[in-house]
């Protein structure tokens, strides 16, 4: 191989790993389809419609109420809801009176239920929100609360069997990220996560390439975000990010995908 073909590989190399970084902060969307307007990685529309056959043959019908999230739409969600234009909710799920909360911890409050820009997983194109659109009036908006997937919550029977199907060796490899409340991000039922392709932009994610990000943005607070970003990693982000569960689905019955 002459100098200069090695030269141009190496270049190509490192495009190639540039891109896929843009993409674990949401800075792309050149791995994403687009499904009814709702973005999806290549990679993941396959075993998607594998789920979703699945939960025919079980009498739901499985459908996505979000997917991909850039950085400047997760920026434009947090800003809102840091300025009063959207609500923030409490541990219970109700409508927060935040104006009274020091700015650490609005900060607080809001990453218990929102990803601070540059942490969601849904910047991957991996991770999607879903609902059970049988159970549901045509005009239905699913709000995305604990409510809707427990008890007599329209989503409950789609919930139950989702948790019991992908723990089935042979099920499509997604998983529940967000299962358990240790005082950072709220759990979610909705939210599914690609395993073998969501696995890649984990190991590329990075808290310095984030502080370079968030530095660069026009995110609200900013300076009290970036100060506190060890802590706000420790509680809300590192287990987003990297969530255990997925390294013991990945490593019992994942690995081969």
């Amino acid at each position: 191989m002459t100098a200069n073909v090695t030269h141009e590989v190496m270049l190509t190399n490192k495009k190639c790993v540039n891109k896929q970084q843009q993409a674990s902060f949401g800075l792309t969307d050149d791995h994403i389809t687009y499904v009814d307007n709702i973005g999806l990685h290549k990679d993941v529309l396959e075993p998607w419609q594998q789920l979703v056959d699945a939960a025919r043959k079980a009498g739901f019908d499985l459908a996505l109420a979000s997917g991909f999230r850039s950085f400047d739409r997760q920026q434009y969600i947090w800003n809102a809801k840091m300025c009063g234009e959207r609500p923030v909710l409490d541990d219970d799920g109700c409508i927060s009176d935040v104006a009274s909360l020091s700015s650490l911890d609005k900060i607080k409050r809001i990453m218990r239920w929102s990803a601070l820009p540059g942490t969601s997983r849904h910047h991957w194109g991996t991770d999607v929100d879903v609902y059970d659109r049988a159970s549901v009036p045509d005009n239905y908006c699913p709000q995305l609360v604990a409510n809707e997937y427990i008890g007599n919550g329209p989503f409950a029977p789609m919930s139950q069997w989702l948790k019991e199907f992908l723990s089935e060796a042979d099920s499509p490899a997604f998983m529940l990220p967000y299962t358990e409340d240790n005082n950072g991000i709220k759990p979610e039922p909705w939210h599914l996560s690609y395993l073998p392709v969501a696995k890649q932009y984990q190991t590329i994610w990075s808290l310095e390439l984030l502080q370079k990000h968030l530095n660069e943005s026009d995110i609200i607070d900013k300076t009290i975000i970036l100060s506190s970003i060890d802590a706000l990693y420790e509680q809300f982000i590192k287990d987003s990010i990297n969530p255990m569960a997925a390294n013991v689905k990945l490593s019992e019955c994942r690995e081969k995908i």
